[in-house]
């Protein structure tokens, strides 16, 4: 809109043979053809040129491909060649730009639903521009021309005509953005063009100048991350060229990631008796992990906190969205070994259903809320506090393990066993674990033996479960006991030479005499065993 409506920077028709004279680019719409002699094309597929000067001369100019390269995987590969122009387009001066750019570059059928206005709404506030102040909407192919501009920003950094024709940057002037169509004898600026007497084409040059001008600044900012490896590519990128010809026009392929639902979890232990513990065990959280992979990093250490019979310790079990789309867990299983008893859960909205004869505790979410999915910087979560009991003194490690038995996304899809519908973890998977066989247990087979390091990342079997310790500790030491006989009607009046036959734990049954102060001394009792009380005859 207009037909057969052509996009340029500023005016190529009124370049000059000489480089000098060159004054605009002509950004073609480009498409695919089966072979050369093939008059059916398809025009479906998103192709950027990435190197502006090279082939694509004139319209109905065929060009043939021979070679394909993963941007991402096959960098080394493509320093190898002996093509130039692709040798520049992984260079550090482009390279890591064009990672950053087609991230954020917005692809009809490839980016998620609502990208689009989401990438226009945030270059103008970028810009400064009210953005309810358009009538008229920008369309896909002005978008798509606007991209095609900033990429050639990137690409064409070793081209002497830079600053003239590629780097429109932030120019006051927008006429840069120009047109042209069936009957007109050249480009003109796009903010000229009227549908009827409406300035249609001022609306829609002024949101893709904005969006030229955000991508760029946008990349260039997000650049050393990409370099550093704290950001990580969601993007396929596919580069096609001809091996043998070095002036064929390479062109790119862009394909998004799609979307993916990660929920991960993990379980710490916070406090003893209503104390909270010495040493926190809170985990220490590292995103870089995330921006470059699939999960992030939560360090804490593992180490058994020690504990005796009767005390009462309160557990953290956090649940971290991971993944792009909003989402929730929906129940949760902690098994408990012997020696640990559920108490209670602590937290609104949730529900906790206990199975004393497994010792396992199912923790069910009442409330439809859903974490929001992780944008690049906050990693939403919630957490659940619950109250075990210690009733186990053998000296025997407690160990505990909680994980995702259910999670249901944004769409309302509730996921169990479906393999993929959480990126790496299936929350039907759960660890082969019961009462009675946990003692050893540390998780992933690649933890370190050593749990007492706070700033290790000890992972659970998958990224939805994980595992705490305690130790119940023989209470040790004696107790001494003295009985003392007074007066019925006068109890400051002690009685000397009652006798008693008295039966204390483990002994024979002896008969003692209060002496002088009324007292009767029946000496000390080791503790022994701390289930059972002690009975005194």
């Amino acid at each position: 809109n207009p037909q057969n409506m052509a996009y340029g920077i500023n005016n190529p028709d009124r370049n000059g043979s000489e480089v000098e004279d060159i004054e605009g680019a002509k950004i073609w719409d480009i498409v695919k053809y089966n072979s050369l002699s093939d008059s059916n094309y398809d025009n479906s597929i998103n192709y950027y040129c990435v190197k502006a000067g090279v082939g694509f001369r004139n319209t109905g100019e065929k060009a043939t491909y021979n070679v394909s390269y993963d941007f991402k995987e096959d960098k080394e590969e493509i320093e190898q060649t002996q093509n130039s122009v692709l040798k520049s387009l992984v260079a550090d001066e482009a390279y890591y730009k064009i990672l950053a750019i087609t991230d954020l570059m917005y692809i009809p059928g490839e980016s998620s639903p609502g990208y689009r206005t989401e990438l226009k709404n945030a270059a103008l506030r970028a810009a400064g521009i009210d953005i309810d102040e358009f009538a008229i909407d920008i369309t896909d192919t002005d978008i798509e021309a606007a991209q095609q501009a900033a990429l050639w920003y990137f690409t064409n950094y070793d081209d002497e005509l830079f600053a003239k024709v590629y780097n429109q940057l932030g120019l006051q002037n927008q006429s840069w953005f120009t047109y042209k169509t069936t009957g007109m004898q050249e480009y003109t600026s796009f903010s000229d063009y009227r549908l009827g007497e409406d300035l249609e084409g001022e609306q829609r040059q002024r949101q893709a100048v904005a969006i030229y001008n955000y991508l760029i600044n946008t990349a260039k900012a997000n650049e050393q991350s990409y370099k550093n490896g704290t950001a990580r590519s969601k993007t396929k990128i596919t580069l096609y060229a001809n091996a043998t010809d070095e002036n064929t026009q390479p062109v790119i392929i862009i394909e998004k990631e799609p979307e993916e639902f990660d929920l991960a979890l993990r379980k710490y232990i916070t406090k003893v008796n209503g104390e909270n513990v010495e040493v926190s065990r809170n985990p220490v959280i590292n995103t870089d992990t995330l921006n470059t992979g699939t999960t992030a990093e939560y360090k804490h250490k593992k180490d058994p906190v020690e504990v005796k019979y009767g005390d009462v310790v309160t557990y953290n079990i956090t649940i971290y969205n991971e993944g792009d789309i909003d989402g929730r867990a929906s129940k949760i299983v902690d098994q408990l070994p012997t020696g640990l008893k559920f108490l209670k859960v602590n937290t609104s909205g949730y529900t906790a259903e206990y199975d004393e004869e497994t010792n396992r505790v199912t923790l069910t979410k009442t409330e439809e809320t859903n974490l929001e999915g992780y944008d690049g910087t906050t990693l939403s979560s919630e957490t659940i506090e619950i109250e075990c009991t210690v009733e186990e003194i053998s000296e025997k490690i407690l160990t505990n393990v909680a994980w995702i038995s259910e999670e249901i996304n944004e769409e309302g899809t509730v996921i169990t066993t479906q393999e993929g519908e959480d990126r790496d973890s299936e929350p039907g998977e759960a660890p082969e674990v019961n009462k009675d066989n946990m003692t050893d247990y540390k998780g992933n087979s690649t933890n370190k033996n050593d749990l007492t390091d706070p700033n290790y990342f000890y992972k659970g079997e998958q990224d939805d479960d994980d595992f705490e310790k305690l130790i119940s500790k023989q209470i040790e030491g004696s107790y001494q006991i003295q009985l003392e006989k007074v007066d019925k009607d006068n109890t400051t009046k002690k009685l000397q030479g009652a006798e008693f036959e008295v039966t204390l734990p483990g002994d024979e049954t002896t008969q003692v005499t209060t002496n002088e102060n009324g007292i009767i001394d029946l000496g000390t009792v080791e503790i022994t065993e701390v289930e059972n009380k002690d009975t005194i005859t």
